[in-house]
């Protein structure tokens, strides 16, 4: 897996990472960096890539492969098999503690249009439980291969369409600190775990605005993880 560091990321590694703040950490065996890096507010927005550049992140033509030479696979949430492709740039880093992709996705919709998504991810050193939300406004249109579940939180059953084994499952994966801050942003974005991946989408190219504010998302939900949403479960 590429999320513990470098040396354990993509094949052949990936280049330079950013300065961190060290805070506290959150959960069982959970990583609370808080990734400092230069966002939306002082870099030309022109594209991914220029962020990256600002911030010494690697930028690729294709997507890499994992450590092991095996694919990066993010089907599941909006994305079938075999109907999604990735086009550069495609960004790579750390953040706070783990490594991310950014790229944008042309998929196949439901309807069997070509869409573009921005897609954001953050990789755990092991293989999460498949969790899937999405804005309650989409529900006319979206679908998930999980039934629904209603979670201790009101307001963001209110919110997200939430789906998984059980509630359980996705307090694994988000925490009540994520979820909160889920809330207080508008509701454009489709979560979902991929094998060890925690993804986010958004319907559209990406851009440093998406990415900046991605890559909060995605380090609050990983410095809040405990070790036990991918640690090997004993039946």
């Amino acid at each position: 897996m590429f999320g513990s560091g470098f040396g354990g990321g993509f094949g052949g590694g990936f280049g330079g990472g950013y300065g961190r703040r060290r805070g506290r950490g959150f959960g069982r065996s959970g990583w609370g960096d808080t990734p400092e890096f230069r966002g939306r507010d002082d870099i030309d927005p022109r594209s991914i890539a220029i962020m990256a550049q600002s911030n010494n992140w690697a930028i690729y033509d294709a997507l890499p492969t994992m450590s092991d030479g095996s694919p990066i696979d993010i089907a599941g949430g909006p994305f079938a098999p075999g109907k999604w492709a990735a086009y550069p740039p495609i960004v790579a880093g750390i953040a706070g503690r783990w490594g991310f992709l950014a790229f944008t996705v042309s998929a196949q919709t439901r309807g069997g249009n070509m869409q573009a998504y921005a897609v954001t991810l953050m990789t755990m050193p092991g293989p999460l439980p498949y969790v899937h939300i999405y804005p309650e406004t989409w529900r006319a249109t979206a679908t998930s291969v999980m039934h629904e579940v209603n979670l201790e939180y009101g307001e963001f059953n209110d919110r997200y369409a939430v789906f998984s084994k059980n509630p359980e499952t996705v307090y694994s994966v988000l925490s009540p600190r994520t979820m909160q801050q889920l809330l207080e942003l508008p509701p454009l974005d489709e979560i979902w775990t991929a094998g060890p991946n925690l993804c986010l989408a958004r319907i559209d190219q990406h851009n440093i605005e998406t990415l900046d504010t991605h890559l909060r998302i995605l380090t609050h939900a990983a410095g809040d993880m405990p070790s036990s949403a991918w640690e090997p479960r004993n039946h």
